[in-house]
């Protein structure tokens, strides 16, 4: 038997930290950032122990 999971976070901070020059940081705008993630998985029972496979996806803007 095969079992299917999805899921869908929206993280929404208040105000966010804004990294202004090397070690100054400012607060940003009310609910102005917004970040999204992503997750999928599939399971399949074996005779043995289960199955999973897993894909994660979240969005980085800075590209760390």
């Amino acid at each position: 038997m095969i079992d299917l999971r999805t899921e869908v976070n929206i993280f929404q901070p208040v105000k966010a930290f804004i990294l202004n020059g090397l070690q100054e940081i400012e607060y940003g705008e009310l609910f102005a950032n917004q970040h999204c993630a992503l997750s999928g998985e599939m399971f399949y029972n074996t005779l043995l122990a289960p199955i999973n496979l897993s894909v994660n996806h979240y969005e980085d803007s800075q590209k760390r």
